[in-house]
């Protein structure tokens, strides 16, 4: 389950399909490409669709009706062998409850890249858990990083200095 199934999920899912597996997205809009993906929810189904999958993946951007979607209720709802992996915006996850879920086996195991607070607490349980890898807000980097970083820095200053609005805008 792909939660947050825009450009980067795509690609996910691209990836994942020649090997067999098979992915439903959760985006906004139902209206997708049905190439790399069997079926589309929309956030509102999320309590209902995450009991089915073995692998959840969170690329939810962070707004009003993301922030800490990923808590107790939904962990409860996912089967006690999969795994969450969480690439999206760290305030989308309540990491109270992450904690709790590793630690009582609800779900399996995470990996997690993105964090409530970064940098991430060195007192933080997170980092004794053994069903969870951790890594420091990376998992973008790649080669075109930085061209891409300095364009989107390029775009929403130039989207600011005409007051339009931003690309990749963070709530509030």
């Amino acid at each position: 389950l792909i939660v947050g199934y825009g450009k980067i999920g795509r690609k996910i899912s691209e990836i994942l399909f020649p090997m067999g597996v098979n992915v439903i997205g959760i985006k906004k809009r139902k209206n997708y490409n049905k190439k790399y993906c069997s079926k589309i929810f929309q956030l509102k189904d999320l309590d209902k669709v995450v009991s089915k999958a073995d692998f959840v993946i969170n690329l939810l951007p962070l707004e009003r009706r993301t922030k800490k979607i990923f808590n107790k209720n939904i962990f409860k709802k996912m089967k006690n062998t999969s795994y969450f992996i969480s690439l999206g915006r760290g305030e989308t996850v309540n990491e109270k409850d992450l904690i709790n879920s590793l630690e009582k086996n609800i779900i399996a195991g995470a990996g997690i890249d993105v964090f409530e607070n970064e940098p991430l607490s060195n007192n933080t349980k997170l980092l004794k858990l053994k069903n969870t890898i951790l890594t420091p807000h990376v998992g973008n980097i790649n080669q075109q990083y930085w061209e891409y970083e300095t364009n989107l820095f390029i775009k929403n200053l130039n989207s600011f200095i005409n007051r339009k609005k931003f690309v990749n805008r963070i709530y509030p």
